[in-house]
């Protein structure tokens, strides 16, 4: 592959247009229409034209490549011209602040079980874009590849997938439905998908060898023990991907060994401080129950002495009701001699 400034193309290289080149998304890049600013992008026996602003905006390696007119890409032979094709097709997105769509990459045509590249092709675009030093379409790429291995359905039953985007609320139960692979041809289908993925990604990229152990972990999860058996022939092609399952189970049994042992040890503990603290609760609750009887004798005592807080109010409140019956028994009778003798206040004055 290399670029050069657009100003020789052989024209009759250029594929013709087909129907079926069209609804292909790499087609808009073989296209023989050349507006300023335009360069090429030979790779193999075709060449992409493409604006040299949107290639370059997010990608340092074209800025150098298309600065440096003597720049010549080594390695040709290890990009595919359709690829090629799909990662123009993205970057005119993230030009755009557009979504990639990466459909037409897993998928080919109207059967969406006809599968193009898959997720290994998705992988590949991944490593281009780590190659062209494109940041913002590497991390789409890479958030791209584990969400569909981590949340996408099997596409041999595209009829259930349309039902349950048509009527949500029927299908309330068919996203873990989806998700998890139940008939043999899911477990084909995703057992292969896994495996080539894996096969794809680099261990020599610390960002890639991350991806493999999260794929492996995923799959897993994904894949009862009981299916072990019913996989073995597709994951036994693959001597990486299945000492890579066969370790991560490993290791993960070793974890629950070990915190099994832990809990037990916990538990133990726990017992044991139930135990002391039983004790601890019968030695003190006699002592408690003593001091209790004891504060109530003594209550009890004091309570007719002279200076105790309950004698003096019990004092008071005898003289108190004393006191006021005297009152009220004298009011009565001055009250009565004077009304009885002298009449109201109102005869008084009249006289």
């Amino acid at each position: 592959m290399r670029g050069d400034s657009g100003d020789n193309i052989d024209e009759s290289r250029v594929p013709q247009a087909t129907a079926a080149n069209l609804i292909d998304p790499a087609w808009l890049f073989l296209m023989p229409h050349r507006p300023k600013e335009i360069g090429t992008l030979k790779c193999g026996a075709k060449s992409f034209y493409f604006h040299k602003s949107i290639l370059t905006k997010n990608s340092e390696y074209f800025a150098i490549c298309l600065a440096n007119t003597t720049f010549v890409e080594a390695r040709t032979a290890t990009i595919e011209p359709e690829l090629l094709g799909f990662y123009l097709h993205m970057v005119n997105f993230k030009a755009i602040d557009q979504e990639i769509d990466t459909t037409s990459v897993l998928f080919g045509g109207d059967n969406v079980t006809a599968t193009r590249g898959g997720l290994a092709a998705m992988v590949k675009l991944y490593q281009m874009a780590d190659r062209f030093s494109n940041k913002p379409l590497l991390a789409d790429l890479g958030t791209s590849i584990m969400d569909f291995v981590e949340h996408s359905s099997c596409p041999i039953r595209p009829s259930l997938v349309q039902l349950a985007q048509l009527f949500p609320d029927q299908f309330h139960m068919s996203t873990h439905y989806m998700n998890n692979p139940t008939t043999l041809a899911e477990l084909f289908w995703w057992t292969n998908t896994y495996r080539d993925t894996y096969n794809a990604l680099d261990r020599k990229k610390t960002d890639q060898d991350d991806m493999r152990t999260r794929l492996v972990e995923i799959f897993c999860r994904k894949f009862p023990d009981k299916n072990a058996i019913a996989i073995a022939p597709i994951t036994s092609e693959s001597r990486d991907f299945i000492q890579a399952v066969f370790s991560y189970v490993a290791h993960k049994n070793s974890d629950l060994k070990t915190q099994k042992q832990t809990l037990a040890q916990e538990l133990k503990a726990l017992e044991k401080l139930n135990e002391t603290d039983g004790s601890h609760m019968a030695e003190l609750r006699c002592p408690v129950h003593g001091l209790e009887t004891e504060i109530n004798h003594l209550r009890t005592q004091t309570r007719d002495w002279p200076g105790s807080p309950s004698y003096s109010s019990r004092y008071q409140e005898e003289n108190h009701d004393e006191y006021g019956s005297t009152m009220s028994d004298d009011n009565d009778s001055i009250g009565g001699y004077g009304y009885n003798e002298y009449g109201s206040d109102s005869d008084m004055n009249d006289d």
